[in-house]
């Protein structure tokens, strides 16, 4: 069986973070996770961004106006391919961001209930 894919991994613990009812301990999971998949993020956008470069120079080559090369270049699956690996860095660190968040208040909340995690 494939390994899921970055995006695929992602994706998943998105979906598990909507369902709601995360413990502190799935929270610090996903948090090592995501981190672990930042370096994987950034190098498809470095990846990404070579390959719409290229595309561009093209353009700039044949349209001579730099507007217009942009444009054009905008409209192919290389850009969109680099829209989409920055579009997924900024879900990676909302994602992360959301969980330090909860992983602090969870231990705001032991320090005021003295230690006891869910106590009433």
């Amino acid at each position: 069986m494939a390994q899921p894919s970055i995006r695929e991994r992602i994706a998943a613990i998105h979906a598990q973070q909507l369902r709601g009812q995360t413990t502190p301990s799935e929270a610090a999971q996903w948090l090592a996770t995501l981190g672990a998949l930042v370096g994987n993020v950034l190098q498809e956008i470095r990846e990404a961004e070579a390959d719409y470069n290229q595309v561009y120079v093209k353009h700039l080559d044949t349209e001579g106006k730099a507007n217009r090369a942009k444009i054009r270049a905008e409209l192919t699956d290389e850009y969109k391919r680099l829209r989409q690996a920055r579009d997924l860095l900024k879900q990676v660190e909302h994602q992360m961001a959301t969980l330090k968040y909860l992983l602090r208040a969870c231990e705001s909340e032991m320090r005021l209930s003295g230690g006891k995690y869910g106590a009433a």
